[in-house]
């Protein structure tokens, strides 16, 4: 009959063998006994029997912590790191052990076997014996670049990029070369357009555009609408000097912050984009669409205005009459598309359109007139002034003298309105000072007042057009109030494109020609 003491003794002799079966039958009396666990497995040990010794030793750690018996379980899987070293799933139990028992030289020993042990992308237990360790000695920069890059195979990117902020700035007090790792840090982020976000602007402290170009635009190739990797490349190519890109980047930003509904950070970037092109077509294109989706029709107005004089300057006919269909749909009153339309009409031979919107001009044109001197005659028998509506040509209490005011233009003819200056003729959008100066932008509740007291005040005289409704005597005009624009006379889209739909206007065609570009920089 098998004992204990038997079994201990045959030990003590190196009857290894022996030893073993004495207590395996032993153990199969007391299978739930973690001391004979424990025994058994060192005595497989002993005999060479390596992979039984480990199988006793975990089962013997596993009992021992179910029942509460931490230091001993410890000392479990202590044997067994010795029989099978560098597991990570024994160096993991090991280490949360030491912390818990508070044995800090072993433990913290133990956290660089496991970092080394579990080297798979993604592993968990090495990001957690990361962050204990960048716990321990946040300054450490090995320890700091393990983590960061670890953090960066995962999917905790909030955490990955405070992590890389962290490592820059110890990078920057020590005057470090931060290249190489990020270098690899951008191998590592392909799946995280957020994280290459952020490398890419720490690339750019570092005067390393091309290099950030590179990490960004297979993200852009994915993520053609992506706000902040549009924004990023823009701060690309501006670094870049790549003047011939940044429009029709930023042409990109614009659509996808309209689609997004970003009102405000939109109208910054049409600003910009005015500046920087007035004479784009395509650009000026992107900003009428963009102020007709935020429904700022006085701002497409004079967008499409422009683009029709410049159609008409370069003989681009068909693209003059789309551009003078965009003025009718959004104002069928409008000035100077009834003008350039009746005369387009009249040259094409069309003459009972041409006189329809001839007619259409004349009583336009003719009501105006009618409530200017109304206007002026009020004024004269009121003792008190009308009260100023807020815009341009106006005083404003606090704001100093007013800029003067924007005449109508009705008494020139179609060449004489195209040797305008072309710039005085674009929307008035502010500059980015005056919008963003400090990173930030309004509040969209208070957006509307913005809009009226400093960057979309309307003019004193073209306001008033946009509220006149003439009514039509004449029923063999082919113009009456109320008419769809459709039926309006000799105009279509040439490009069929069913209404103002942002996206059909600019397909995803244009983003492919954008990287196209890009990757030529």
């Amino acid at each position: 009959m098998a004992s204990r003491e038997r079994a201990e003794h045959l030990l003590v002799e190196e009857r290894f063998a022996e030893a073993v079966e004495q207590f395996r039958a032993l153990l199969a009396e007391a299978p739930a006994q973690p001391e004979l666990r424990g025994r058994v497995a060192e005595a497989y040990k002993l005999s060479g029997n390596l992979e039984r010794a480990l199988h006793h030793y975990l089962q013997a750690a596993k009992l021992h912590s179910a029942a509460g018996h931490l230091a001993q379980a410890c000392l479990m899987l202590k044997g067994a790191n010795e029989v099978s070293p560098g597991e990570p799933n024994i160096l993991y139990r090991m280490a949360e052990s030491l912390k818990e028992l508070g044995q800090q030289k072993e433990f913290e020993e133990v956290l660089p076997q496991l970092v080394r042990a579990a080297n798979l992308p993604g592993d968990r237990r090495r990001l957690w014996a990361l962050d204990e360790l960048y716990a321990l000695n946040p300054h450490d920069i090995g320890v700091a670049e393990h983590r960061a890059l670890a953090l960066t195979r995962t999917n905790r990117s909030t955490d990955a990029i405070k992590a890389w902020q962290a490592l820059m700035y110890i990078y920057s007090q020590q005057g470090i070369d931060p290249e190489p790792i990020l270098s690899k840090a951008a191998e590592t982020a392909a799946d995280s357009p957020e994280l290459s976000i952020v490398l890419a602007d720490m690339m750019l402290a570092q005067q390393k555009a091309r290099e950030a170009l590179s990490l960004l635009v297979p993200h852009y190739e994915k993520h053609p609408e992506h706000i902040e990797v549009l924004e990023c490349l823009l701060r690309i190519l501006e670094q870049l000097g790549a003047t011939d890109k940044i429009v029709p980047a930023r042409m990109e930003l614009i659509k996808a912050r309209v689609k997004n509904r970003q009102k405000t950070p939109a109208l910054v970037q049409i600003g910009r984009l005015l500046a920087e092109a007035p004479d784009y077509t395509p650009a000026l294109e992107v900003c009428a669409h963009a102020c007709a989706a935020f429904e700022l029709k006085e701002e497409a107005t004079k967008l499409w205005r422009r683009l029709c004089l410049i159609y008409q300057s370069v003989g681009n006919y068909a693209e003059r009459d789309r551009a003078i269909h965009r003025l009718l749909k959004i104002n069928p009153d409008d000035i100077q598309a009834l003008r350039l339309g009746a005369q387009v009409l009249a040259e094409a031979g069309r003459t009972q359109e041409a006189k329809a919107l001839q007619r259409r001009l004349e009583k336009v044109l003719k009501t105006q007139q009618q409530q200017l001197e109304n206007h002026i005659s009020e004024g004269q028998r009121s003792p008190t002034p009308p009260p100023a509506r807020v815009g341009r040509g106006l005083t404003i209490p606090g704001r100093g003298p007013s800029r003067p005011k924007t005449q109508v233009i009705d008494e020139l003819d179609v060449v004489e309105v195209a040797t305008l200056d072309p710039v005085s003729e674009l929307p008035n959008f502010g500059t980015a000072s005056e919008v963003d100066t400090a990173g930030t932008l309004p509040e969209q509740d208070s957006f509307d007042q913005y809009l009226a007291t400093e960057v979309f005040a309307e003019d004193e005289v073209t306001s008033r057009t946009a509220i006149l409704h003439p009514l039509v005597e004449d029923s063999e005009d082919l113009i009456t109030q109320g008419v769809a624009t459709d039926d309006l006379p000799g105009f279509r889209d040439t490009d069929d494109l069913g209404g103002d739909d942002f996206e059909k206007e600019y397909p995803s065609q244009a983003n492919f020609d954008l990287v196209r570009s890009l990757k030529k920089v």
